[in-house]
């Protein structure tokens, strides 16, 4: 579309006929007659485009720009307080003022909420408000899968220094842990003090314990982990997290094991005899607990902060995987020194040395489309709007002294202090990732055929000799 129509660089006179983009997508200070439009143009250009991906189609059909302008002020209202574009030459006169339209559902699933999130910072009435294209590649939207430490190296905590890493598994990765089929028909749980393995939170949070493959520990803060937790998913997910990170978390346990060898029998005690003898697969994420909470009521949006604590020594290194909803972690470093805050989005997961910080955790207002809706969960009024789904899977170590219980510290202290050390160390140097969708799905198919050749059926048989 590129055309010469002045020789020098200076701006276009006021009757000048130019058009740069095509309509459908065109920046709205270029419609409405802007001489000092920016590489910003171009942002708003990629933010529709990402609305398009979600199925948007609110920008294209036009074949002119009034009606091109009556579609943006539909969606996005009117930028009456815009200034800098109501002031153009072009600017339609006496429209009558508009609020922005709630985007579909089908939005959010489709981009999840960093898609949207990125997408919000690009759609801006005013250019220089929308992000650069540096900011944009720099967004995790353009880096789901990666693992970076958040918050630092070394952070203080109330019982020993601690790190974490955090990263955004990507949309396709989510929504295939979001249909697992349990999530969905939630009508059959029996929420009772018979049931050893759940118990509530204030009646707005729901605890389903269960162990996550191989589990020594028999218990985790009282609940019972004698079932598997029943999200075939993401015990797929945490297998296929294993294997891409398999050389990480060798090294992470070699040295472990250095670390606690260079100490005493008597410094070791009984739990750090237990460690030494345990398998890497059998004491990493073993435990696993399905947090359910109400996410709205009848009052409109819920804010509810959970009591500091804390966690079990027990959960010396765990991870939390948020499936719907939003959390902020909020981690105190008790020093004087600022906390540690991280924003858990859906397709979040962080992992690290929780054990070490009094942290406090705050449920904060979802977006349209993060809530998990039609479950059939039904306990009370509160978890009939919505719900956030969590999954925190803890270690299953200490099994000598009652450390899977919050604010216990593992015997012996020195043993305990210095394997935390030694993970803190591990996660500070070694470079993670999160699975790929094909990997999750392999390694899901992987044990459908293993389920399958244990109870002898005969499509197990042929798999085997395929």
């Amino acid at each position: 579309m590129a055309k010469a129509f002045r020789q020098h660089r200076e701006p276009p006179a006021q009757g000048d006929q130019f058009q740069i983009q095509t309509l459908w997508y065109r920046a709205p200070e270029v419609v409405f007659g802007s001489a000092d439009y920016t590489t910003s143009a171009d942002i708003w250009s990629c933010g529709l485009i990402l609305a398009e991906i979600g199925g948007a189609t609110f920008h294209r059909g036009h074949d002119n720009r009034r009606t091109y302008t009556a579609a943006l002020f539909s969606q996005l209202g009117t930028p009456h307080e815009v200034t800098c574009l109501t002031g153009l030459p072009r600017y339609p006169q006496g429209m009558t003022a508009k609020s922005k339209a709630p985007w579909s559902a089908k939005l959010y699933s489709v981009l999840g909420s960093g898609g949207y999130e990125l997408m919000d910072r690009m759609i801006v009435w005013r250019p220089d408000a929308r992000c650069s294209a540096a900011e944009a590649l720099a967004d995790g939207f353009f880096r789901a899968g990666e693992f970076v430490l958040h918050g630092g190296q070394a952070n203080a905590g109330h019982r020993h220094a601690w790190n974490m890493i955090a990263g955004t598994m990507a949309t396709d990765v989510l929504m295939w842990l979001r249909a697992d089929p349990f999530l969905h028909d939630l009508s059959s749980l029996r929420f009772d003090l018979v049931d050893s393995r759940t118990k509530s939170e204030e009646n707005r949070k729901i605890i389903i314990a269960g162990a996550v493959g191989t589990c020594s520990s028999g218990k985790m803060c009282g609940l019972s982990l004698a079932r598997p937790l029943p999200l075939a998913r993401m015990e797929a997910w945490l297998r296929a997290f294993r294997l891409a990170n398999g050389p990480q978390f060798a090294s992470l346990q070699a040295q472990a094991v250095a670390d606690l060898r260079c100490m005493a029998p008597l410094e070791l005690g009984e739990n750090g005899s237990h460690f030494l003898a345990t398998p890497f697969s059998e004491w990493f994420a073993t435990c696993g607990e399905l947090c359910i909470t109400a996410a709205t009521n009848s009052g409109g949006t819920t804010h509810w902060s959970e009591p500091e604590h804390l966690d079990g020594g027990g959960s010396i290194v765990h991870m939390g995987i948020t499936l719907f909803g939003r959390r902020q972690l909020v981690c105190h470093q008790g020093t004087g020194s600022p906390d540690v805050a991280l924003l858990c989005k859906p397709g979040s997961v962080y992992m690290g040395g929780l054990t070490g910080p009094l942290h406090q955790v705050h449920h904060v207002a979802p977006l349209p489309g993060e809530i998990l809706k039609g479950s059939g969960l039904a306990t009370s009024p509160e978890f009939d709007d919505g719900l956030s789904v969590t999954v925190m899977l803890r270690t299953s170590l200490f099994p000598h002294c009652r450390s899977r219980l919050r604010n216990t510290t593992p015997a012996p202290a020195a043993m305990f202090a210095k394997l935390a050390e030694s993970i803190r160390c591990s996660f500070a140097q070694l470079t993670f990732c999160l699975p790929t969708l094909q990997q999750c799905e392999r390694a899901h198919a992987a044990a459908a055929v293993s389920v399958a050749t244990r109870s002898g059926a005969p499509h197990a048989k042929r798999v085997r000799a395929k």
